[in-house]
């Protein structure tokens, strides 16, 4: 004797129209990182560099650079696997010499945010 399965849509009633809109919807806190999160983590990283100009940014500007994007990319629950090669990089923008006239971070946020990430 064989017995078929049921499926859950055979025994919950189907999910209204509101029900579904409510759950869609994001807390006020999540739009607003989500609109503002990539713009305001570049702008960080620019600020970072523009601290660490000059010999400073040679002694202490990558490990500055690399631990304000780590832990940036942990606020924003950016995975791992992007999260190391983001704050290596974030390093060495601020390392390098001449960058604080440049707000590559920003642009780079502001292109994310653009293209909808």
């Amino acid at each position: 004797m064989a017995t078929d399965p049921i499926e859950p849509d055979e025994i919950l009633p189907p999910e209204s129209e509101s029900a579904r809109s409510e759950s869609s919807r994001r807390k006020p806190w999540e739009q607003w990182k989500a609109s503002f999160g990539p713009v305001l983590l570049g702008v960080a990283i620019d600020l970072l560099d523009f601290l660490t100009f000059g010999v400073q940014g040679l002694r202490i500007g990558f490990l500055f650079g690399a631990l304000a994007a780590y832990f940036l990319c942990s606020l924003h629950r950016i995975p791992f696997r992007y999260k190391v090669p983001l704050a290596f990089a974030a390093g060495i923008y601020c390392m390098l010499p001449a960058t604080e006239r440049f707000p590559l971070g920003t642009l780079i946020g502001i292109i994310t945010r653009w293209r909808g990430r």
